[in-house]
């Protein structure tokens, strides 16, 4: 639930070392927190983040997907990949 919040802090980490990142995404975790997923994607996006899930990497996925797959019950657990980086 408080991704968001590491993240937030890891802000030079983000920006300049551009490590793989994984990390769990649920509505109901993020809601203990005061955020929505859409908050996480939407960080990791201005740093030119990819998602995947992370039981298929060859697939990215969308900030829509990730919404409309996670519920109050349902956490979705995704590969954050710098765009730059291969994931092969």
């Amino acid at each position: 639930g408080a991704e968001l919040e590491v993240l937030r802090g890891a802000s030079t980490v983000l920006r300049e070392v551009r490590p793989y990142w994984a990390i769990e995404i649920g509505k109901y975790s993020t809601a203990d927190f005061g955020d929505v997923p859409r908050g996480v994607v939407s960080l990791m996006r201005t740093y030119n983040y990819r998602f995947y899930r992370c039981l298929s990497y060859d697939v990215e996925i969308t900030q829509q997907q990730i919404e409309a797959e996670t519920t109050p019950d349902i956490t979705l657990d995704v590969l954050c990949i710098p765009a730059e980086r291969s994931w092969s």
